[in-house]
């Protein structure tokens, strides 16, 4: 087993040392990353309607979707090494932190050679009438899958690699790696489709930067930083590969789960409710969504590292603080996006699609009942999740896969988009409320206590959303996009003032006064 001496890798830092720095530098962040995915994400879809027309755009979709069931055979293991890596250097284990490095890169390398090997059948299989495909040739489809294949399987090793840096109490530089990396790949793919370059080659080509744009750096960057690490894999022993997989088979339910639930729905319309702009309604109604849940998530995440350590080290005072402080500020975040997302998302939609995809205020309606009922749960999936405890995670995501999918053969040929959205919507809710009742328990902390202080900072929040949205639209509707980013940077700055002190409570409003030396210190 290698050994690797503390001093070079580090050591963990006392729990309550630079949390304040930690949290908002994490948070920073991951706003950071947001930022950029989700203006990526509302550049590249003009760009692909633009570069390949609505068809072909909606059979990359599909696709798309269908490479993402890679995922699958990862079999839990990226949430069991995120957690275990972080544990073990939480607690000055550092031998056993460099072994679960080792032995995770070799069972990602066997697994990968071996899906690599059988993804070949890709090429010979009829993908366009398996998905359902009308836009490309047999042959051309068969390539560009294989290649979204290929795509996917080489992101699974980071799954050891990324959690190095939150290990280490640097979440926030393995998020601006990750950011800038993102970055590189968005303005290769934007340079490809403005001179219409065809699925095939476009996606030939941002395979091959994958691995200069987002390896190389990461690589490089904890090799200088961490002077003692080491990639070298390792196979595990039989003790070590149980011990693995009977933890990791919990995750395993979940990330299934989180896969299924992902890619699953697109794959479903296509097939069962096929009609011209139903994926991109679908894709784009889902994605605004998806801002109102990532301000919350990434939040979440960053208190559930910290939560996490603070477990580790038994410091229960310090974790309930800071999951009820976090409580109130998911809540007043969910809240005020929500808001911001019921009132624009007609005119949002209409400029983002160019008016390909019809705003549909039901299915807004129905995603976003799901993330105002779950959204104050994230706290409590986090901490779960980052403290190794995966047993009702996994109860929760099957919960979860169950209900969605028995809806969505129901709901989708009748409904189409907007029975894939009720589907979702009630859902999440239910597998929140599990994971949320499982959190409470294992803090042995009264659930309405934690509840009424985070929902009561979300109605607040959704009414202050609501209410700066419709005063922005009165006097500056967006026709354009430059003018919909002027909206947001307005509505932003409208709302920014009033949303801390709904987020913020008292107490952490003093402290950071009195850090700011705006308020005397208590004596």
């Amino acid at each position: 087993m290698t050994s690797t001496p503390a001093k070079k890798l580090g050591r963990a830092a006392p729990t309550n040392v630079g949390l304040g720095r930690r949290l908002v530098s994490g948070f920073g962040a991951q706003t950071l990353t947001m930022i950029v995915m989700v203006g990526e994400r509302f550049l590249m879809v003009p760009l692909f309607l633009y570069a390949w027309g609505l068809t072909l755009f909606e059979d990359y979709s599909l696709m798309v979707a269908a490479a993402g069931l890679v995922r699958l055979i990862d079999f839990g293991m990226e949430s069991y090494y995120s957690a275990s890596l972080r544990l073990s250097f939480s607690s000055g284990r550092m031998e056993e932190f460099q072994r679960h490095i080792a032995i995770g890169m070799g069972i990602y390398l066997s697994i990968i050679c071996v899906a690599l090997l059988l993804s070949t059948a890709f090429l010979l299989l009829p993908v366009t009438s398996l998905l359902g495909l009308s836009g490309l040739s047999e042959s051309n489809a068969s390539l560009v899958f294989w290649v979204l294949t290929f795509n996917r399987l080489a992101f699974l090793p980071r799954a050891v690699v990324r959690p190095i840096y939150t290990a280490h109490g640097e979440f926030s530089r393995g998020e601006n790696v990750f950011t800038l990396a993102s970055i590189a790949q968005t303005a290769i793919a934007a340079g490809l489709l403005l001179m219409k370059v065809q699925p095939g080659p476009y996606n030939i080509v941002l395979t091959c930067t994958f691995f200069l744009t987002s390896w190389l750096p990461m690589i490089v960057d904890q090799r200088r930083r961490y002077p003692g690490l080491s990639y070298r894999p390792a196979l595990p022993t039989l003790k070590e590969l149980k011990t693995i997989f009977r933890r990791a088979g919990f995750y395993l339910v979940r990330d299934w789960g989180e896969v299924l639930i992902s890619n699953g729905p697109v794959l479903l319309i296509g097939l069962l409710a096929r009609q011209p702009g139903a994926i991109l309604i679908f894709n784009a109604s889902r994605v605004l969504i998806g801002l109102a849940r990532q301000f919350t998530i990434q939040l979440a995440k960053s208190g559930g590292f910290e939560m996490s350590r603070q477990l580790a080290q038994r410091d229960r005072a310090g974790l309930i603080s800071l999951y009820l402080s976090l409580g109130r500020s998911i809540g007043a975040l969910t809240g005020i996006a929500a808001g911001f997302i019921l009132v624009t998302a007609g005119p949002l939609i209409e400029v983002w699609t160019h008016g390909k995809a019809p705003y549909d205020p039901l299915i807004i309606l129905a995603f976003l009942s799901g993330v105002l009922i779950s959204g104050p749960a994230q706290n409590s999936i986090m901490l779960l999740h980052m403290s190794n405890v995966p047993r009702p995670l996994a109860t929760a995501s099957l919960v979860q896969l169950c209900l969605v999918s028995a809806l969505m053969f129901v709901l989708v040929p009748r409904f189409g988009p907007l029975g894939a959205a009720v589907a979702l919507g009630f859902s999440e809710c239910m597998s929140a409320i599990w994971s949320h009742h499982a959190a409470t328990v294992l803090l042995r902390l009264p659930q309405l206590r934690y509840a009424a202080r985070a929902f009561g900072s979300e109605l607040a929040g959704f009414a202050l959303g609501c209410a700066v949205a419709v005063a922005v639209l009165s006097f500056h509707y967006p026709s354009n996009l430059w003018a919909l980013a002027v909206f947001y940077l307005i509505s932003s700055a409208a709302v920014s003032i009033p949303a801390f002190y709904l987020a913020v409570g008292p107490k952490q409003r003093r402290r950071l006064w009195t850090k700011l030396n705006l308020v005397p210190a208590k004596s």
